[in-house]
């Protein structure tokens, strides 16, 4: 690993996750201590470590289609103390084996759980749990099974139909915000780590601008065209990102619109017939103020690189 301080300091701090993880999963709880609570705790642990695993196999390999015996990163599933040997790297296939178990124990652990409140989404919930579910099939290919996990995943979550509530993105009761970290002002580093994406106001860092091409690929009507802002020396911003008056902003993990994305893209690859699969695309292009796709005369070929086009244009900025 290169001794650079932001690469370290992503490593160390999916690692550090992993780990805390690694002990909560490893209490058994006995007697008194078995309760609903505990178990929806130790669920959230399965999916937040299913999570950084899948964060670091796609960022330390190629993906898993290419060549799942491929080395990408450590596998640790137990706690670690100062004594515990270094491990090698496992294969994708091992990773992804482990992801897929960890979300599926984190279902079942999870089941009957409801958050009591917007501020509570950064608990994993089975929505959550399917959401990464979704991301895990498509990346492996499995289409089915990743078109039936994001429908799942969206379900009860209201898609943005506003340039309005589209800007500023930065608020945990957001509709369409399926999980995310709460920000306040006494508790706002993270805030300062990831908005600097917000670049159209005097004051800001002004260092993450959009290509005016990608500008060029949205239609009149849409939302989240006029969210485009010419600045100064002929840069184009963004006002997706703003923080708040109190400045700070509330963090995005995983929202509705990615799932009809993965949907949509998962049954076009499974070979569905296009006028169907292309119905979640259809339902968030509507939201956002855009007409049907049409595919009387596409390709599967053009379909996907349509879906994907709209990926871009929906998920921007977002990491």
């Amino acid at each position: 690993m290169p001794a650079n301080n932001r690469t370290a300091f992503a490593w160390y701090l999916m690692y550090r996750t992993i780990d805390n993880c690694n002990t909560a999963i490893s209490i058994t709880a006995t007697g008194d201590d078995d309760t609903p609570d505990f178990r929806y705790s130790q669920g959230q642990a399965y999916a937040l470590r299913a999570f950084c695993y899948l964060h670091l196999a796609q960022h330390y390999q190629f993906t898993y289609l290419k060549d799942p015996a491929a080395p990408a990163v450590p596998l640790y599933t137990e706690p670690t103390v100062s004594t515990t040997k270094p491990k090698g790297k496992a294969t994708l296939e091992e990773l992804y084996t482990q992801i897929f178990k960890d979300l599926n124990k984190a279902k079942e652990l999870l089941k009957g759980y409801v958050r009591p409140d917007d501020n509570s989404k950064f608990k994993p919930d089975v929505s959550v749990v399917n959401g990464l579910l979704a991301r895990a099939c498509l990346l492996t290919g499995q289409w089915g099974g990743a078109a039936d996990a994001a429908l799942e995943a969206a379900k009860g979550y209201a898609l943005m139909t506003d340039a309005k509530t589209y800007m500023g993105f930065n608020d945990l009761s957001n509709t369409e915000w399926m999980w995310g970290h709460p920000q306040s002002v006494s508790q706002s580093d993270a805030s300062y780590n990831f908005y600097y994406l917000d670049a159209t106001y005097v004051g800001a860092y002004s260092s993450f601008m959009a290509d005016p091409h990608l500008k060029d690929t949205f239609t009149e009507g849409d939302i989240r065209l006029p969210l485009f802002q010419w600045m100064r020396e002929g840069y184009l911003g963004y006002k997706k990102f703003h923080m708040r008056a109190d400045d700070t902003a509330d963090l995005v993990l995983m929202r509705a619109a990615e799932m009809y994305l993965i949907e949509t893209e998962a049954k076009v690859r499974d070979g569905v017939a296009l006028a169907q699969a292309v119905a979640p695309l259809n339902t968030l292009r509507n939201a956002r103020g855009v007409g049907d796709y049409e595919v009387t005369g596409k390709s599967q070929e053009d379909v996907i690189n349509e879906i994907l086009m709209e990926r871009r244009r929906e998920l921007w900025g977002e990491g």
